[in-house]
């Protein structure tokens, strides 16, 4: 039966939720009974039809396959794990046997955001990646053609397992490896052009997001199926966005607080300066009428990076003196020496005979 019938059938829309398609069979199914249609032939047959639609396409597994392969009838392996769930994970728990039971699978993208956003926050933040698509041509088949295209997978004969004796009365089912448990696979030939018969192909996707002031470095946001297309399930995987600050070289972002290591020069540190900072975007003017050690740190609360539920974090300014090179001290040496009471450079030969080495820089 074609990918088209069972909502033809039904008169719904391939994209009808379960509420709609049990409402479409309803009022089919008032017309088309056997006993308000005066046994005609045609109207018994077609309730038959509707009947086994509404069947397959109320329950999701059911659906999802049909959906991906034109199929009403699931394979046997995931026939057998519907039907033996409980007994499988006990096999699983004791011999490490049994089918393996289907987990919902998790993309990660990591995001690099910057400081001035996570302060302010940003009312829509968009955010795109590569990601892998179901191929539109074969609507995720992997050939245009299924019913020529596809054949049963030598592996496992079609079922979509395969067993291992694991035991003298015990035998394990997997998951075929060559056909994903589908129990088909494509025939030599007739694989899809746009995607080579691998049923994706690699696209870019874009999202919105609202992002609050101070999202902690490392915050993950969750879209709950904007992931990678999975020919296996047919479903897109959940996707985490985590989202990594990017980084200063001047700047440490702590729990509570955020180092920032402003440069001055050593003129600066003597006799004052005036500066303006903005790690993050907010101008913060920093000033020194006159010397300022270079060890000192300055502690400016609520004056750090936004934090998510919390009150802003301190600022501590610490101070980073570049020195001169040496040659630009040339000819000012003694006026240095005489500013600061330093010794003479011949005053210091009386040291050197009482010495057992010398070094001169």
């Amino acid at each position: 039966m074609a990918a088209a019938d069972l909502y033809g059938l039904l008169g719904v829309a391939r994209d009808a939720s379960e509420a709609d398609i049990r409402r479409a069979f309803r009022k089919l199914a008032l017309s088309l009974h056997p006993d308000k249609c005066n046994g005609d032939p045609e109207k018994i047959a077609m309730f038959g039809d509707v009947q086994r639609a509404h069947e397959v396409l109320v329950d999701p597994e059911r659906r999802s396959f049909y959906d991906r392969t034109g199929s009403t009838e699931l394979p046997q392996a995931q026939q057998y794990a519907a039907e033996t769930r409980d007994f499988s994970e006990v096999l699983g728990q004791l011999f490490g046997g049994g089918v393996a039971k289907p987990t919902k699978r998790v993309d990660t993208v990591v995001v690099p955001v910057s400081l001035a956003t996570v302060h302010k926050g940003r009312a829509k933040h968009t955010v795109s990646f590569s990601t892998s698509e179901r191929c539109e041509d074969c609507r995720g088949v992997g050939t245009l053609d299924e019913r020529e295209g596809c054949m049963s997978c030598i592996s496992c004969a079609g079922s979509g397992v395969r067993s291992v004796q694991v035991g003298p009365f015990l035998v394990a089912q997997s998951q075929c490896a060559a056909c994903a448990g589908i129990g088909r696979c494509i025939k030599p030939g007739h694989a899809c052009r746009a995607c080579g018969g691998k049923k994706v192909v690699v696209g870019r996707r874009s999202l919105d997001l609202k992002l609050p002031p101070g999202i902690p470095d490392g915050f993950v946001h969750t879209s709950r199926g904007k992931g990678s297309f999975s020919p296996e399930t047919g479903e897109n995987a959940d996707l985490n966005l985590v989202f990594k600050y990017e980084r200063m070289d001047c700047l440490v972002v702590r729990e509570d607080e955020v180092v920032y290591s402003l440069d001055i020069s050593l003129v600066e540190m003597l006799c004052g300066f005036e500066k303006v900072i903005s790690p993050w975007s907010v101008p913060i003017a920093v000033s020194s009428p006159a010397y300022v050690h270079p060890e000192r740190e300055v502690r400016l609360r609520g004056l750090g990076l936004s934090r998510l539920n919390g009150p802003p974090r301190d600022l501590v300014i610490r101070f980073a003196v570049k020195y001169p090179e040496a040659q630009e001290f040339i000819g000012f040496s003694p006026a240095l020496r005489d500013l600061f009471g330093a010794s003479k450079a011949e005053d210091a030969s009386k040291v050197k005979a009482d010495s057992d080495a010398a070094c001169r820089l």
